[in-house]
């Protein structure tokens, strides 16, 4: 079990984190959500035990952490950062040793799970290569295979299919589902597509504090509004209505959320036409990942 109770952090005067609290438990994958600066990587970093929060209580374990006095539970997690550790002069079996090294992994110990660990993230035929000539998905799944080496209960996995093409994004969206049978990961990525097929629970900061949490289902009612898709008879640059917040899909096509109502669709209609913009179709859309995430911003700001 990992709970972060009232966690605020502090670089000089700005507030990274505002009382942030939150509980997971269970084998599963959670999503790590919110744009840049939301507060993510020092939620991580913390969770990781390579920084100590400056307020709150961290339990991992049903047991309080103190970073700077204690370090044994850190055994007990695996973490991926944005930029996976590799060694660029050694191979990626020395490279797996260094670091089975500093979790005194020992003898017969050790090689069983080196061989454990290549073997589930497809290294095998990658294992004597060196680091500095590994493609972007094999320096993944080398990190990802640090992060479990001893079986770690918890995992915290930091952008790990960034840059990634779509086969190696699927490989490790794989990878990281299989994790999720028998670990508890910690899982962040602005790529919201694979968050949607990997996750099954979410946590979304915004301006270092949670402003949702729980399965998708549980949150959309909280935003109270559709998808609605437009596609234009002309092609423009930029889409600006008073009271929308459009996002470009296509040439012709934009999107926006809005709520389902007539009176709504006549409004939009309205303030289209007042621009001479034609609309060739418009059409409501189930709700995805995406906008989910714009609609609880949205909410959130509204709040300000």
């Amino acid at each position: 079990m990992i709970e972060f109770d009232s966690i605020s952090k502090f670089y000089g005067q700005h507030k990274a984190l505002q009382d942030l609290s939150f509980k997971l438990s269970g084998d599963q994958v959670v999503g790590l959500l919110g744009p840049n600066g939301a507060g993510k990587t020092t939620t991580m970093k913390i969770l990781s035990g390579a920084m100590a929060a400056s307020q709150g209580t961290y339990r991992f374990k049903d047991s309080i952490i103190d970073t700077l006095h204690e370090h044994s539970w850190k055994e007990k997690i695996g973490y991926l950062p944005e930029r996976p550790p590799v060694y660029e002069e050694l191979s990626v079996e020395d490279n797996l040793f260094f670091w089975a090294e500093l979790k005194k992994l020992t003898g017969s110990e050790k090689k069983k799970e080196l061989d454990r660990v290549i073997e589930r993230c497809g290294l095998e035929e990658v294992r004597t290569r060196l680091g500095m000539v590994l493609s972007k998905g094999y320096r993944q799944r080398l990190g990802i295979a640090k992060a479990i080496l001893g079986n770690p209960d918890f995992l915290i996995l930091d952008e790990p299919i960034s840059g990634l093409d779509p086969k190696q994004m699927l490989e490790v969206r794989e990878l990281v589902k299989e994790l999720g049978k028998d670990h508890l990961v910690l899982f962040s990525s602005h790529q919201l597509h694979e968050v949607e097929q990997i996750c099954s629970k979410f946590l979304f900061l915004n301006h270092g504090k949670l402003i949702a949490s729980g399965a998708k289902n549980e949150l959309l009612p909280l935003i109270n509004k559709e998808k609605l898709q437009l596609k234009l008879f002309q092609n423009i640059e930029s889409l600006s209505v008073e009271g929308y917040s459009f996002q470009k899909i296509d040439s012709d096509t934009w999107e926006t959320l809005a709520k389902q109502e007539e009176a709504v669709a006549t409004d939009l209609m309205a303030k289209l036409s007042q621009q001479k913009i034609a609309v060739k179709s418009f059409q409501w859309q189930e709700n995805d990942l995406e906008s989910l995430f714009i609609g609880l911003l949205e909410e959130d700001s509204n709040e300000f």
